[in-house]
């Protein structure tokens, strides 16, 4: 498995898009760092907001978790979304340092403009999945 960083939420968007074109299936997760509002109507609200790139939640939650439970949760909630991909994971954090932190600890390519055209295939080469 192969692990990319995008250098925006834009590239990464365009990568998951492109990946949908092959047949891929590919997703979109974020943190928990933005708000979860009621949708306006039947339109959800554009809550994931980075620079001029926004897209909404696809659900809100029924129940808030206690405060005990919030740290275990969050890191078991990005163990899993970060291991759940079977070919591969392209991962973007707003932050600069923490993404070339994430790109130090992982090894990970950058995902570079020159690569936008087409997509990159990843690699179906196995790695640690821990």
């Amino acid at each position: 498995m192969e692990v990319l960083l995008a250098d925006s939420p834009e590239q990464m968007h365009q990568f998951i898009q492109a990946r949908g074109r092959e047949g891929s299936t590919a997703r979109i997760t974020a943190g928990f760092r933005w708000p979860w509002s009621n949708p306006d109507g039947k339109q959800l609200v554009d809550d994931v907001r980075i620079g001029g790139w926004s897209m909404p939640w696809n659900v809100k939650p029924e129940q808030s978790v206690p405060d005990a439970d919030v740290d275990r949760l969050i890191r078991n909630t990005y163990k899993v979304l970060l291991t759940r991909g079977m070919i591969g994971t392209l991962v973007y954090s707003p932050d600069a340092e923490t993404r070339e932190k994430l790109r130090e600890l992982a090894g990970a390519e950058a995902y570079t403009r020159q690569s936008q055209v087409a997509a990159p295939a990843l690699s179906t080469g196995s790695g640690p999945r821990g």
